[in-house]
């Protein structure tokens, strides 16, 4: 906690492990007993299509929330998961993890180039939340940091969690 306590935005901590290499976070938003961070780079791809694929579906329903919430979650150590804060999401879902919505894109990455992220040693596109234009569509961030949206079922597109962490003495 204490080391946490004194990291400003910007700087970045590991935890976790994706396939065999630990994550690296990055602060994104400090608050006076919490902060948000996500990870640098991709940590995996996948599609986010609900089984009833090309409908609409909400982060609720999202098969990328499941996995990040159940999965991904379990992977990490009893101390890691007692500074993770469950977070309101949309209004509908509690989560641990979460992918960012457009605005909290453009809030914490206004400028393209700050958007691009790695995975496997070169550029890759990146999932966000937020519904895309037509049913059946999510937003995603392209390789060049721009703002798009790709069918459910693309599963070569990233996975980029965010997460907030407690500041508190546990």
């Amino acid at each position: 906690t204490e080391r946490f306590r004194n990291m400003v935005i910007g700087d970045t901590f590991m935890m976790g492990k994706a396939v065999s290499h630990d994550i690296e976070w990055q602060i994104i938003d400090k608050q006076e007993n919490k902060m948000l961070a996500i990870t640098k780079d991709i940590i995996n791809t996948q599609n986010c299509y609900s089984f009833d694929s090309h409908k609409a579906i909400n982060w609720e329903q999202n098969y990328i929330n499941t996995w990040l919430n159940t999965e991904f979650y379990e992977t990490l150590s009893n101390v890691q998961k007692s500074k993770i804060l469950l977070s309101k999401v949309d209004n509908i879902s509690n989560c641990y993890f979460f992918l960012l919505s457009l605005d909290e894109l453009n809030k914490y990455f206004p400028d393209t180039s700050s958007r691009i992220v790695q995975f496997k040693d070169k550029d890759c596109e990146w999932w966000l939340r937020s519904s895309g234009s037509e049913d059946g569509c999510n937003m995603i961030v392209t390789e060049n940091g721009l703002i798009d949206d790709r069918s459910y079922d693309w599963s070569d597109i990233g996975v980029r969690p965010a997460v907030w962490l407690s500041l508190d003495e546990q």
